[in-house]
């Protein structure tokens, strides 16, 4: 569809501005590089300076979020082993002998709508920096 409205429309915000849309689709689906070409093509051609900064701002925040993917790439791996001799496998002592169960209780499922909203970027890099700080 945003490729039939530049064939269809005249106007260069609004065919900049569904361009600039069509990069944000490209970051859901992950397509990271199409979204960049997407974005620097609306950069380098468009006269207006509102949207060339909004998909400055956009194309800066996929490098940002690339930079943090490889960062987490490289942050060192750990690993704990554990021998057979460790493990207990006597599990009649965990079992649960004449438990009474609650058949009233019900579960209340949280309503994901509700939840905060919170910015992955902003999590991973408190992550980093809190590395960083120890």
């Amino acid at each position: 569809m945003i490729f039939e409205l530049a064939e269809s429309y005249t106007s260069d915000y609004f065919i900049a501005k569904a361009f600039i849309l069509l990069a944000d689709i490209y970051v859901v689906q992950e397509n990271d590089f199409q979204a960049k070409a997407t974005l620097e093509s609306i950069i380098e051609n468009h006269d207006g300076e509102e949207l060339v900064n909004l998909a400055r701002k956009n194309w800066e925040l996929i490098l940002e979020r690339e930079a943090l993917k490889n960062a987490i790439k490289e942050l060192p791996q750990s690993y704990i082993e554990i021998s057979e001799e460790e493990i207990d496998y006597d599990l009649e002592e965990f079992l649960i002998q004449d438990a009474e169960i609650d058949e009233d209780y019900k579960v209340v499922a949280t309503d994901t709508l509700a939840a905060p909203k919170t910015d992955s970027l902003e999590i991973i890099n408190e992550y980093i920096q809190e590395d960083e700080i120890e």
